[in-house]
């Protein structure tokens, strides 16, 4: 094997056990809070449980203990309603606006962009 060989070889190996390492030192220490918390609830300075009830059992089984989703309309319009105090927030006349649905039904809320 030739000296460029070795000195290749012995760099890869000392990368790659570098980036195990790394990955290890990751799962153990976990994310750091501003990384738990979704792109949008960071965006739009709001928590999960603005708009979810999240079972405790959640953070050890999130695919079967999913959080709740908004039942009624007017849950939304405590935001988006034309009289709510939420100043940012997009508003609409919830007694007309898309009736029958429910809002999460037209609107994806988690990307409220546009669904892309």
């Amino acid at each position: 094997m030739t000296y460029m060989k070795r000195v290749l070889i012995g760099a890869l190996s000392l990368v790659g056990r570098t980036a195990i390492v790394g990955m290890a030192v990751g799962l153990v220490i976990g994310p750091s809070s501003a990384e738990a918390i979704p792109a949008w609830s960071r965006k739009y300075q709001t928590g999960c449980t603005t708009c979810h009830t999240v079972p405790d059992r959640h953070k050890t089984e999130p695919r079967s203990a999913a959080p709740s989703i908004p039942q009624r309309r007017e849950f939304c319009g405590t935001c988006h309603a034309k009289d709510a105090p939420e100043k940012n927030a997009p508003k609409v006349d919830i007694p007309t606006h898309g009736s029958p649905y429910l809002c999460w039904q037209c609107h994806y809320p988690h990307l409220p962009e546009g669904r892309g």
